[in-house]
């Protein structure tokens, strides 16, 4: 395995779990991240919380386990568990890179259906501060449906508030967001 190198971060989005062991959408994900994290090195930074109530540990666990169990050192991993869909996978994963030094190149991994939308939250909320890349993803069938809605609902949320701005972001999420408003 590449040794820890924090100028390079590989950010594998979570999926909401079925249950405690990972399903097939999320071992793909995770098998495009690893690829990626063997052939370029860097932090894994694995996102994704309790989306499921019903499944008492977060999706970033589960991966985090995936991950190891594949060689990964665990001292290359960093797991961010608050966000509970994507745009909580973003804004979580932008205070996690702003505190490693000098990253120079974010890999985004997800699935294929999921990049346009992920594309657009990650953009909003990391700015022209970091590199972006969302290849590769994971091939495999998503609800067209439920991406357009999620996408438009994206495009709600960031209406007047400047790209990369995190602190307005970040409000708007406890503020606006129905999982992150108490």
């Amino acid at each position: 395995m590449m040794p820890k190198d924090e100028t390079t971060v590989i950010i594998i989005l979570g999926n909401r779990l079925q249950s405690k062991q990972i399903h097939q959408e999320l071992k793909g994900r995770m098998d495009c991240g690893l690829k990626v994290f063997r052939e370029e090195g860097g932090i894994l930074l694995l996102s994704g919380g309790r989306s499921n109530p019903e499944i008492d540990v977060p999706e970033c666990g589960i991966m985090k386990d995936y991950a190891v169990g594949r060689g990964v050192d665990p001292s290359n991993i960093i797991t961010e568990d608050s966000s509970l869909d994507t745009i909580g996978n973003a804004v979580f994963s932008r205070e996690i890179v702003d505190k490693l030094d000098a990253v120079s190149k974010i890999f985004v991994i997800t699935s294929c259906y999921h990049v346009e939308r992920s594309r657009y939250l990650f953009d909003m909320c990391f700015g022209d501060r970091y590199l972006l890349d969302f290849e590769p993803c994971y091939e495999c069938p998503g609800d067209p449906g439920h991406e357009e809605e999620s996408m438009e609902e994206a495009i709600r949320f960031f209406r007047g508030i400047e790209r990369g701005d995190i602190e307005k972001i970040m409000e708007g999420l406890y503020l606006q967001h129905d999982l992150y408003k108490f």
